[in-house]
């Protein structure tokens, strides 16, 4: 739309309707209200607000009920209290073949858990001690003693949104305090400078003498320099004495950088040995876990962001549209939260594991990590790999065993062992500190009882078997065999009881015979070379439950990976190529010039955009049910990368899925697969329960620790000698860490404020980005508009051009004189291509897309003119398209066929109009119904 200046107008502000805000002008008073409701930065003009405000209850309509402070009496104090052995949990499930009878005074730990994982069938606000009877007309919530807070947030729309979070009572609360670290920053950005340290007296860059000092030492460490190099450096006369250094070679470098104290806790080296076998010892190399959980509350940039409570979200006061997004908002969190001490702080912690090659070609070097995270950072920080929000606690024992004298069974089921005693021996701490807690600190000061819990289970499929301890080729989440994985019903659920029970019967029968045992458990569906998981005394923990979606390796590796296979013996390799070859280029859309069928090793973003274009290709090539099969499968892999999740999102998967079982059959009848039993597609019905108990799925995903391969295993074996690497893999992993953590305080102590208060105002979300960006200078300057009208295929923009002129002025030329006057300008400036940002579903930066209208040349025949959807009118949204469904033509009404750039118009509009966007509709066509 055509900009003005202010200073010479050609008409008063009463005669061109425009924003009260930005002083834009518009040709009508509806496009005035269309950008009042499209834009962010305008909306408080029209909804009375700019930014999130709490509102008070007095003034809020139908506030909710707050709980109020636990009373002295003994009941409070009771509820208060934790026993371990107390009988009053909520009842078992109950296991129709085994005998929950037993009445036992002495409670067991097994038992206590059972009725932990039955207590996911119920509501979460049922199991919180103190409220009274459950469900929402309690007493407790009469009398107004929920604990709740409306937050105003601009949402998945643009209407005034009110959210309501529902904050689980006393939960992470501190116990006490201690002076905050010097290294950390407070909510705003500012350094929170430790009672004894005044940064004026000590020295920042210590144990280095100067900033140059470290700069240097921070570049040998973390570029990797070889030490060789680096040391011929430091020996040519007057470097070190000029630079200042307070080393003058490798070798006192990296004695300073060892002396620091390390992140997570020193690397300790253990050995596995099997009792038939003592001479071979399997190597498993490894933090302490509780201090690496602990390294993650003292991160100085983290721990202002650090959640500690669980949220309930829904969209409105009544309570009946519940947000999933965060992990905290999950139902996880809340039924666990009932089970521990009032006060009590849950550290969710996330583990993967991924076997990853180290050489390329030859030669077999593999590295097998474990790593950590833990579900009170925001998801949005912990994917990324620079908030060190994620911590290498293990490297697993990947030694060869010589297998001349063992059969496969025996083989797989040492494999087997060998990982569940490695894991065992690593997450043994998390055993007594899960479930009487632990102290732990943060950079705020803040000390509160810690109970870290395995929550979630990354791991793709092969590994989540053993993991679970399942057979190869059935559902490691459910009781369903390898011959019903295509049903579009669940199975019961696999539990830890129901696996250890199977486990402990085989192991009675079986009389001591491992291939007896093996047999036994296979029967049931149940691994057969395990005789002791090491989820067996984790606190909490249904392993079953916590295995988490993939979405790499499930979907686009494993579920669509099948559909294009399927799709190409159905249309035809070729056929299908050609197709994908003709497509025309477009924003966001990779244009596979030379089809997909030659592609090896396809890589998940490959898939991701292949996904995007697969329907398209097949209309008229396949059969309306295998079109709707293929849709039904689209739509839930892309509705399952929501990164916000409520009840009708979650019912959209579910109709997706459903759509997708009615029609599989066309896979069958084509013969692309006898059965559809395969195990990926069926994990497709686990996510919706795992959405609403650990979030969405951007907060497990594997393409998050497949990332940290790079820097964790393939990096540091790369800086080694490749002999005897693991050694040295640990070292320069130790020193990585150590430059990163000092790193971080001199980071937090020399930070000017000035600074930390630029850098809020550039992230201050009050303060957006122009919305729409182009080049300060046009790449095509006066252009003739007859060059244009050819170049371009729009032989009807001048005309269009003088009718748009003539709107502004005061008074209108009618239809037939226009015609015969001419412009007042020849050429105009072309600008091919611009940027512009749409609104963001969710709290992370906003992408920016490029729309591109190039004229025809001899690189592009045909040119490219991108089409863009544009949205006028009152109801317009900017992040929806209400009425694209409906019959009046709302997406072919408003598809554009041609768009250009165009500013710097030469005579006296100049001053006028800085730039403008000419676009052509296309005509209205009427709508066919399906027969």
């Amino acid at each position: 739309m055509p900009l003005y200046d202010k200073s010479k107008p050609l008409h008063t502000d009463n005669d061109i309707p425009q924003c009260p805000n930005c002083r834009h002008f518009f040709q009508t008073s509806q496009g005035v209200n269309a950008h009042l409701s499209m834009s962010r930065k305008c909306a408080n003009y029209k909804k009375g607000k700019l930014k999130e405000i709490t509102l008070h209850p007095s003034i809020r309509p139908h506030s909710p009920p707050v709980i109020e402070e636990p009373s002295t009496s003994s009941t409070q104090q009771d509820t208060n209290t934790f026993d371990w052995h107390d009988d009053t949990w909520p009842e078992p499930e109950d296991f129709s073949d085994e005998d929950d009878s037993n009445s036992d005074s002495g409670r067991d730990y097994h038992e206590d858990r059972a009725q932990f994982i039955a207590a996911f069938d119920h509501d979460e606000y049922e199991l919180l001690p103190g409220l009274g009877d459950p469900g929402p007309q309690t007493q407790s919530h009469r009398e107004g003693r929920r604990l709740a807070r409306v937050i105003s947030r601009a949402l998945l729309d643009d209407e005034d949104t009110r959210v309501v979070e529902d904050l689980y009572p006393h939960a992470g609360e501190v116990i006490r305090r201690q002076s905050p670290s010097p290294l950390v920053k407070d909510l705003e950005g500012d350094t929170i400078m430790g009672s004894a340290l005044d940064a004026a007296k000590v020295n920042p860059y210590a144990p280095f003498d100067s900033e140059l000092d470290w700069r240097v030492a921070q570049w040998a460490i973390k570029e990797t320099v070889g030490q060789s190099a680096f040391d011929r450096f430091l020996d040519i006369p007057g470097v070190v004495e000029k630079l200042g250094l307070s080393f003058n070679n490798v070798r006192r470098l990296h004695q300073i950088v060892d002396a620091q104290p390390d992140k997570a806790g020193k690397w300790t080296t253990s050995h596995l040995k099997f009792h038939d076998d003592p001479s071979t010892t399997f190597t498993v190399r490894h933090h302490d876990v509780l201090k690496a959980i602990e390294s993650i509350f003292k991160n100085p940039e983290l721990a202002p962001h650090l959640v500690y409570k669980p949220t309930k979200v829904y969209s409105d006061d009544s309570r009946e549209n519940r947000i999933f997004s965060e992990m905290w908002t999950g139902k996880w969190w809340h039924v666990l939260q009932s089970q521990l001490p009032a006060n009590a702080t849950i550290a969710p912690v996330i583990i993967a594991t991924d076997k990853t090659q180290l050489t390329q070609f030859s030669g077999g070097k593999a590295a097998y990590p474990v790593y950590l995270t833990i579900g009170n950072v925001p998801k949005a920080l912990r994917r990324k790999p620079s908030t060190n929000a994620s911590i290498l606690i293990a490297y697993l024992s990947v030694d060869k065993m010589d297998r001349s004298k063992m059969t496969e069974a025996n083989h797989r089921s040492k494999v087997q062992q060998i990982f569940h005693e490695s894991m065992k021996h690593i997450l043994v701490p998390l055993v007594e500190a899960g479930k009487k807690g632990v102290e732990m600190v943060n950079c705020l000061g803040e000390i509160r009882q810690v109970h870290p819990i395995l929550s979630c289970y990354v791991a793709d499929y092969p590994e989540q078997c053993l993991v679970a301890c399942c057979k190869y080729g059935t559902c490691p989440k459910c009781q369903c065999g390898a011959t019903n994985l295509g049903d579009s019903t669940q199975a019961p659920r696999r539990t830890p009881r129901w696996t250890l029970s199977i486990i402990e019967k085989a192991k009675k029968e079986s009389n001591g015979s491992a291939r007896e045992f093996s047999q036994q458990c296979m029967k049931e569906d149940v691994t057969g070379g395990v005789y002791e998981p090491f989820w067996k005394s984790l606190p909490f923990t249904d392993i079953h439950r916590i295995l988490t979606p993939d979405v790499l390796h499930q979907l686009y590796q494993g579920v669509f990976k099948h559909v294009v296979n399927w799709c190409q013996s159905i249309v035809g390799a070729k056929r299908l190529d050609q197709r994908i070859r003709s497509l025309p280029q477009f924003q966001g859309i990779r244009h596979f010039k030379n089809g997909i069928s030659a592609l090896s090793q396809i890589s998940g973003p490959e898939r991701k955009d292949m996904a995007k274009i697969l329907i398209p290709c097949l209309a008229g090539t396949v059969a309306p049910q295998g079109i709707k099969a293929v849709k039904g499968l689209l739509d839930f892999i892309f509705l399952s990368q929501y990164p916000t999740h409520d009840e009708q999102t979650l019912k959209y998967m579910e109709a997706a899925l459903d759509l997708f079982h009615e029609n599989k059959d066309f896979f069958i009848q084509v013969e692309c697969h006898p059965t559809l039993n395969i195990p990926k597609f069926h994990s497709l019905i686990h996510y919706i329960d795992s959405i609403q108990f650990f979030g969405t799925t951007d907060n497990y995903n594997t393409e998050m620790f497949e990332c940290l391969h790079i820097d964790f295993a393939k990096e540091g074996w790369r800086a080694t000698n490749q002999r005897d690497e693991f050694p040295q893999m640990v070292q320069w992993l130790s020193r990585q860490e150590k430059v990163d953590t000092l790193a971080l305080g001199i980071r937090a102590i020399t930070t000017p404020l000035l600074n930390n208060t630029d850098e809020r105002a550039v992230k201050n979300p009050l303060i957006t980005p122009p919305s729409i960006l182009i080049a300060k200078k046009s790449p095509a300057l006066n252009r003739p508009i007859a060059f244009i009208q050819e170049s371009h295929t729009a032989p009807q923009f001048g005309t269009h051009l003088k009718q748009y002129l003539n709107s502004f002025l005061s008074h209108q030329l009618g239809r037939q004189r226009l015609e015969h006057v001419d412009l007042p300008i020849d050429c105009v400036n072309i600008f091919p291509q611009f940027r512009f940002r749409p609104e963001s579903l969710h709290d992370e930066e906003n992408e920016s897309n490029t729309v591109k209208a190039l004229p025809y040349s001899k690189g592009q025949k045909h040119g490219r003119f991108d089409t863009v959807v544009i949205m006028d009118g009152e109801d317009a949204e900017a992040t929806g398209l209400e009425g694209v469904v409906e019959k009046k033509l709302f997406l072919q009404t408003y598809l554009v066929a041609l768009l250009h750039m165009l500013s710097g118009t030469p005579g006296r509009l100049t001053q006028q109009i800085q730039s403008m966007a000419y676009i052509e509709f296309p005509k209205h066509t009427t709508r066919k119904e399906n027969p």
